[in-house]
């Protein structure tokens, strides 16, 4: 089996010998080496049987390479491969001692041939340059030839000098024997030294070392005398005065006897890094104290610094921070595409934005967090500073905010607050429909811009109530508009108390029931008490059940997530715990306002069975409390409707047929749902006296109605759909048309059930 050590300072050519040597038997790869001290080192270490060795490499080339290993390991074969297809390079090759020359030209033909000659101890020169044409060859020619190949390698020499200036790199090659030291022009500059200032002997360098690492330093050389090489930081002390760092690389070479020969390695100025890496451990021990989160990436978004905040807030320790990607870590969902962040990031030297993270254990919290790129002095980008701070709990109190003013907002009641002495400090869009007051206008002003002037007790009364902690429970009354037009109100008024429980004022839900009122007064001229008190039983339930079904299930939810909140308030600061308190105990009140009217209108089956069942259930009981025949065309398969639609359409439902109960004296109805591609259809129709000419009027002409009426009419158009009502006298029909975007079909089947019972509604 032949050993081979490939030496090139080119990974794609290294990987190629490995690959064409890889399909030959007998042949191993013992090592790869990038240049011609590397090269020394790993022949010492691995004791190959033959070297391919490239020329033009840096730090040491192949030709020096070759003469120190062939003066150390005589029996090492050395093979070049090398560009140069020249006579005299092969000469230089063959002085270096050099038992071949393959030019990489010709490798894929020729490198297994050259390996078998030279492991038998014949000499191969690829092409035959060497030997068959040498004695043909002008030797003033040669001369010219290697003058010119000199001037390059002078050139390339230079080259490399100018590279190691530039990176602040300098080369020593100590004489252990002799103690006298050879370096580049580079190393006195990164000592502070003039030209010519550098000692020439070994034990004259350490005293340009500090104090402090003189002693380690010396130890780290002699241990490398054993083990053939070493690598350590440590500080000079320039002739100013001022203190730098150097980073040194070394490897010792060694006689057939392993005694040490000559020590060549490099010294790094890493200044700037050290400077910076100190000043970055003060910046850690303070960003530490802080309680957000803080990291700092480099270039590669890799995590290089974690914070005592990071760690509390995301669970993972530095050991398992570091050297990860942050938003692999993270599971970073961005609110923009990562590359445009990034751009603006490199444009503007920081970023803020809201991130959503998950933590160690699953959970997911949402971080305000800030970008801000550190540069070196050249302005490359050295890293990215990150704080994060965890807003969870107060995007949770804000969308819960957000939601109950949502509520409020969009209520068809009047919700109005007001402090202790009667001042509004809050009021609705219904409100200012109800009662023609703007917010700017009602805000900051007396209640009593909308109580009567014989109602002001009434209004005192209220205080005296509120102020004792007494709750003041539903009642009806009459309050004003800002035209001084009187409106009838359901009113329910409950106290609001603070974070120490003190009452600070109180709310006040509001219903129009004018029009309610005027249909009571004409019920009971026509001498209908008995249907007045149904009329007004029945419309409590509507109220309370659409209470129910929307602010009230709205407001548990936010009642639940007023509760996770508070369980952590002690994670919150006093003022946050206190909002949170506040808010707990006005959804709290609100909830119990709500359950108060919660004995009206909402079947608890729609929700959990859904439309199709809901209405064979209501159906079957209007026909058993109105002995009215009503036949149902249902779709067979019960297929569930999005909720709001369920809503809509049941809703109508029953208002059709209350109506049909109350005004058509129709002995018969037939209601029939319907699903096609792309819309629902709900027909009822009655064969009874038909829509009273002038409600068609100005049903047709958008105005109300009446409350049954623009109720429907109110529910179709939030959903996008559209309500026509016929009449001609001889019955009625209702057409409610939903557009619905899924394709999904309910059964083209249906089924005809009927309700019969001749007891009275």
């Amino acid at each position: 089996m032949i050993r081979i050590l490939i030496v090139d300072d080119h990974e794609v050519v290294r990987r190629g010998v490995c690959s064409l040597l890889s399909l030959e038997e007998g042949i191993e790869v013992c090592g790869e080496a990038v240049d011609g001290l590397d090269a020394v080192v790993k022949a010492q270490e691995l004791r190959p049987d033959i070297i391919t060795m490239d020329i033009s490499m840096p730090n040491m080339n192949g030709l020096e390479a070759a003469r120190e290993i062939r003066r150390t390991m005589p029996d090492v074969q050395i093979l070049i491969l090398t560009q140069h297809d020249v006579p005299e390079m092969m000469q230089q090759a063959l002085n270096a001692g050099a038992n071949g020359y393959v030019v990489k030209s010709a490798l894929s033909t020729d490198l297994v041939a050259a390996l078998e000659k030279v492991r038998s101890g014949q000499p191969s020169f690829i092409p035959a340059v060497y030997g068959s044409t040498q004695t043909n060859i002008d030797i003033q020619e040669i001369i010219q030839r290697s003058a010119a190949f000199e001037k390059a390698l002078r050139e390339s020499e230079e080259r490399l000098r100018m590279a190691q200036q530039v990176a602040r790199v300098g080369t020593f090659e100590w004489n252990i024997k002799t103690g006298v030291n050879r370096w580049t022009p580079e190393l006195e500059a990164i000592y502070g030294l003039p030209p010519g200032g550098f000692p020439g002997t070994h034990p004259a360098w350490v005293q340009l070392l500090h104090p402090d690492d003189r002693q380690e330093t010396v130890r780290a050389v002699e241990q490398a005398m054993e083990e053939g090489a070493f690598e350590k930081e440590w500080r000079v002390i320039w002739p100013d005065g001022s203190v730098h760092w150097l980073l040194g690389r070394a490897w010792v070479f060694k006689d057939q006897q392993g005694t040490p020969q000559r020590l060549t390695g490099v010294n790094i100025d890493i200044t700037e890094r050290k400077v910076a890496e100190q000043d970055l451990t003060k910046k850690a021990r303070l960003l530490d104290l802080s309680n957000d989160a803080i990291l700092v990436r480099d270039s590669a978004d890799r995590i290089t610094f974690w914070s005592q905040g990071a760690i509390e807030m995301y669970g993972y320790s530095r050991e398992e921070a570091l050297g990860r990607v942050s938003h692999n870590l993270f599971n970073t969902k961005f609110p923009e595409p990562f590359e445009r962040i990034n751009e603006n990031l490199l444009r503007d030297q920081r970023w803020a934005g809201e991130l959503l993270h998950t933590r160690q254990n699953g959970t997911k919290i949402t971080v305000s967090s800030r970008w801000s790129v550190e540069r070196d002095t050249q302005g490359n980008m050295v890293s990215i500073l990150e704080t994060n701070r965890d807003i969870t709990e107060q995007k949770q109190a804000e969308q819960a905010q957000y939601r109950l003013a949502a509520i409020v907002e969009s209520s068809d009641d009047a919700i109005v607050s007001k402090d202790l002495n009667g001042i509004i400090t809050s009021w609705n869009a219904a409100a200012q429909r109800i009662f023609g007051f703007t917010p700017d206008e009602a805000i900051g002003k007396p209640i009593t811009i909308i109580i009567p002037p014989e109602l002001q007790d009434e209004e005192r009364q209220i205080l005296n109530r509120l102020r004792s902690g007494e709750r003041v429970e539903h009642f009806e009354t009459i309050r004003q508009t800002k035209q001084r037009m009187r409106r009838h109100v359901s009113l329910t008024i409950s106290p609001v108390r603070d974070a120490q429980g003190r009452i600070v004022g109180a709310s006040k839900i509001a219903r129009d029931v004018t029009e309610r009122k005027q249909i009571e007064r004409l019920l009971k001229e026509a001498e209908l008490s008995g249907c007045l008190l149904q009329l007004q039983d029945e419309e409590r339930r509507r109220v309370a059940r659409e209470l129910h079904d929307g602010v009230g299930q709205l407001l548990a939810a936010l009642n639940m997530n007023v509760t996770t909140i508070e369980r952590e308030k002690g994670k919150l600061s006093a003022r946050a715990a206190r909002c949170v308190e506040e808010n707990r105990t006005l959804v709290e009140q609100a909830l119990t306002d709500i359950r108060t009217l919660s004995h009206l209108l909402h079947p608890p089956f729609l929700d959990e069975v859904g439309l199709v069942s809901a209405l064979e259930e209501y159906v079957h009981g209007f026909g058993e409390r109105s002995n009215i025949r009503v036949t149902l065309d249902l779709p067979i398969q019960k297929e569930r409707l999005p909720r709001q639609y369920e809503m809509c359409l049941f809703r109508v439902v029953q208002e059709c047929l209350t109506n049909i109960h109350r005004h058509s004296k129709s002995a018969t109805a037939h209601v029939r749902l319907s699903r096609i591609p792309g819309e629902v259809d709900l027909e009822v129709i009655d064969q009874g006296c038909g829509i009273d000419p002038e409600i068609q009027e100005r049903f047709f002409a958008g105005k109300s109605p009446g409350v049954g009426l623009q109720g429907m009419r109110e529910r179709v158009r939030q959903i996008g759909g559209a309500l026509q009502i016929l009449s001609n006298g001889k019955g009625t029909s209702v057409l409610v048309v939903l557009p619905i975007r899924d394709q999904a079909v309910a059964g083209s089947g249906s089924q005809t059930l009927a309700f019969w019972n001749s007891s009275r509604p």
